[in-house]
């Protein structure tokens, strides 16, 4: 929940319920939830990383259709030449990152000396922003491979657009699993 009653409701409030599983509709970070552990916890000690690693392998398992869509573009578009995934955003991540422009506008220098490095290298680009995919798609013409994901073309996420969350979370899985494959990966600190 956004507004009303009981929104934006952090995990920590949650803590001492009675049922085995509860739900929060509130992203919480695992750091946020690192000083909240017992030492009898199996993550206790951990670090956020080791955390994620744990969690994501038992818990991320993607479907098989999913996979399948996986290896299906990547067979078609991708197999057989080096790649560098290139995560940026644009959309409504300008609201919680106020240098997002300035980051962004740096990544041509990373992206073309990577290039300069590996002549033959492909990008692919992982973008929720029209601007930017135009903005790559004429850099890098050829050299470009996205997914049709959504796209924004506003600063309203598209997550906010009224589609269907299913489609946009399968969507962002198989960009990850496709970046998952590539030699190099360059993002920002959100990323």
């Amino acid at each position: 929940r956004s507004e009303g009653p009981h929104s934006h409701m952090a995990a920590q409030f949650l803590f001492n319920r009675k049922e085995d599983l509860v739900v929060s509709d509130f992203y919480m970070t695992v750091s946020s939830l690192i000083p909240w552990l017992a030492p009898e916890s199996r993550y206790y000690g951990l670090s956020d990383d080791e955390i994620y690693v744990q969690l994501f392998t038992q818990y991320l398992r993607p479907r098989p259709a999913i996979l399948a869509l996986v290896d299906d573009f990547h067979l078609k578009h991708m197999k057989g030449r080096n790649w560098v995934a290139v995560h940026m955003r644009g959309s409504d991540k300008i609201y919680e990152s106020a240098g997002l422009h300035q980051t962004n506008s740096r990544y041509f220098d990373f992206v073309d000396r990577i290039v300069e490095l590996n002549p033959g290298i492909g990008i692919f680009l992982l973008t929720d922003s029209v601007s930017i995919h135009t903005e790559f798609s004429a850099r890098y013409a050829d050299r470009l491979v996205t997914t049709t994901a959504l796209r924004s073309a506003s600063n309203t996420g598209v997550h906010m657009q009224g589609h269907s969350g299913r489609t946009v979370g399968e969507e962002v899985l198989v960009d990850v699993l496709l970046a998952s494959r590539c030699d190099y990966f360059i993002g920002n600190q959100e990323s």
